[in-house]
């Protein structure tokens, strides 16, 4: 058995798997490129729904906006950004009724542990979606709540 050589080809191992960690701490965890809206004709009352887009950078910031609903989101939302600048992107929106509209990337990027929608209805729920590892998808606005539809194309 070569010694030097078992010695080089273990050190080689720990550099790539050493890069590839790295490489996956720095580099997007958020899959998502692009995504559509569709808002129904009758959606919220038939008044418009603002929607907020959040992009969470790392797993603690996560642990504390996952749990909330989207009228708890809207709430504390400045408060929260201001709390965690780096570590928070949102973009605000008020689709209306009827509207359709295409966004060709993400506003914010996509590096982060995380991509959150909520949604501000007038009816009670919870309102919010992990969109999870979709690389493009529509929001579907209903009448009472919304769906994160997964695009084939």
């Amino acid at each position: 058995m070569n010694l030097g050589r078992t010695v080089r080809t273990r050190l080689a191992c720990l550099v790539v798997a050493g890069t590839a960690l790295a490489a996956g701490c720095r580099g997007p965890r958020v899959h998502t490129e692009r995504f559509a809206v569709r808002v129904h004709a009758r959606a919220n009352d038939r008044s418009p729904v603002p929607v907020d887009l959040v992009l969470v950078r790392d797993k603690e910031t996560l642990g504390v906006v996952l749990p909330l609903t989207a009228r708890q989101w809207f709430q504390q939302r400045d408060q929260l950004l201001r709390d965690h600048p780096g570590s928070l992107h949102a973009e605000h929106w008020e689709f209306v009724p009827g509207q359709a509209r295409r966004f060709d990337r993400l506003p914010m990027g996509r590096s982060g542990v995380a991509l959150i929608i909520f949604a501000d209805y007038l009816t009670p729920g919870p309102h919010r979606a992990r969109v999870g590892h979709l690389q493009r998808f529509t929001l579907v606005l209903g009448e009472r709540d919304f769906q994160v539809v997964p695009d084939e194309n």
